[in-house]
């Protein structure tokens, strides 16, 4: 009995390992999303700026 019940409890880890592997990647994807938008949003930023300075000294805004 004893070496189903070890078995079983194998098993039931190796279940929790995959679903612990699934959220792992999830959250890399997740990640790796964020840190994008905020290089995108940093790019954009550096964009408006850099037109910013283009732009001619005016007498009025």
């Amino acid at each position: 009995m004893d070496i189903i019940n070890g078995i079983f409890a194998n098993i039931q880890l190796r279940q929790i390992n995959l679903r612990l592997i699934d959220i792992g990647n999830k959250l890399n994807t997740v990640l790796g999303l964020t840190q994008f938008n905020i290089r995108g949003v940093a790019a954009v930023g550096y964009a408006l700026g850099a037109a910013d300075a283009q732009k001619p000294n005016l007498p009025w805004p």
